[in-house]
């Protein structure tokens, strides 16, 4: 065929390309080999990848091209794939790596490399051996067995950079077999905040047991899940005097602890947590309960928020009863109302 004939077949983008590859061939009197789409007079495209050599006759006028022209529109579509698969996974924020039951890295992300310190080059040289200090090479058949047979498993670890810095991680490791072969797809995560935070939790709930030893109100955690639930981590045992609760009780559902809320107080309490929540700054509320043995009873809440490291936000602080106080409070606003409507001067004098 006519090569301007042939060369009107191929993609506007490519013919170029095309034409120098093929003029480079006469010159040089070389093989070629191009990769180049042809697009069809009904809009399709595919993608070809030609190999051939140019013929001459005697007088050394290049008359032919043969050679061989294979479709491989199905696996530059597979290489698309799999580089926007390549490009998505860089772009994780977790270490992700992919090993064998030898525990040797066959692929590692952009961010495995920025997060431990060496190479990509460098960390395909590696395994797990060499970046978690908490690796036993007796225990890993085990290990490899234990997610063989439940297809993923979860944990916490440690990993070592390659200036020797150690840092704890959270992996979800997932099995699957390919041609034949298991292979490990790991997410590692850097967990060092979470722990700070946990650990200040920790802390933070420690002192509030001290305290509660000696605090005539009631200590504790408010925890608001992120999916709207909510409990009390630790509460302490005076909860049974001003709630007629127990700590079991609300540990790990508090709700029934929002329901003696009073009806006229319960919409009122529940939106200034949640604007203590939006906000994050302190909750101080005055509220009535209805205590299932006492009655209706007045509760004075003043708590912190803190972000929790599983998500949501935790309060620390106290509630105490000020019923007592209430009460003192309405009885004199009644006697100074008493005094304002009647028609006598009431008042104390000093004689001397």
């Amino acid at each position: 065929a006519d090569f301007t004939a042939f060369l009107e077949t191929v993609h506007p983008e490519d013919r170029e390309r095309v034409s120098q590859a093929y003029n480079e061939a006469v010159i040089n009197r070389s093989f070629y080999e191009v990769e180049h789409r042809l697009l069809f007079p009904d809009g399709r495209v595919k993608h070809v990848l030609e190999r051939g050599e140019p013929q001459y006759d005697a007088q050394g006028k290049p008359v032919r091209f043969i050679g061989t022209s294979l479709d491989i529109t199905e696996r530059k579509a597979f290489e698309k794939q799999l580089t926007l698969l390549n490009y998505a996974v860089d772009r994780v924020k977790d270490t992700v790596w992919l090993t064998g039951e030898d525990a040797h890295f066959y692929y590692v992300n952009k961010e495995a490399c920025n997060t431990l310190g060496y190479t990509y080059d460098e960390m395909l040289g590696l395994g797990i051996p060499n970046i978690d200090p908490d690796y036993h090479q007796e225990r890993w058949p085990d290990i490899w067995r234990d997610l063989k047979a439940n297809g993923s498993l979860t944990f916490e670890s440690c990993h070592r950079t390659k200036d020797g810095r150690i840092f704890p991680v959270e992996i979800n490791a997932n099995y699957f077999e390919f041609d034949g072969q298991g292979y490990n797809l790991v997410l590692a995560r850097d967990i060092t905040e979470r722990k700070r935070i946990e650990e200040a939790l920790a802390n933070r709930e420690q002192k509030l047991r001290s305290l509660a030893e000696s605090s005539p109100g009631m200590m504790g955690s408010f925890h608001f899940r992120p999916d709207g639930s909510v409990c009390m981590p630790y509460v302490s045992a005076n909860i049974w005097d001003l709630f007629g609760l127990r700590p079991e009780d609300v540990v790990d559902n508090a709700e029934s602890l929002l329901a003696l809320n009073h009806p006229g107080d319960a919409q009122r309490v529940s939106e200034s947590i949640a604007e203590s929540a939006r906000t994050m700054t302190t909750w101080h509320e005055e509220y009535r309960i209805l205590h299932p043995i006492l009655g209706e009873r007045w509760m004075e809440g003043h708590t912190n928020p803190e972000p929790h490291p599983d998500g949501g936000i935790v309060w620390y602080g106290y509630v105490h009863d000020i019923t007592e106080r209430k009460r003192a409070e309405a009885d004199k606003q009644r006697l100074i109302n008493i005094l304002e409507q009647s028609a006598d001067f009431v008042g104390i004098a000093d004689m001397q």
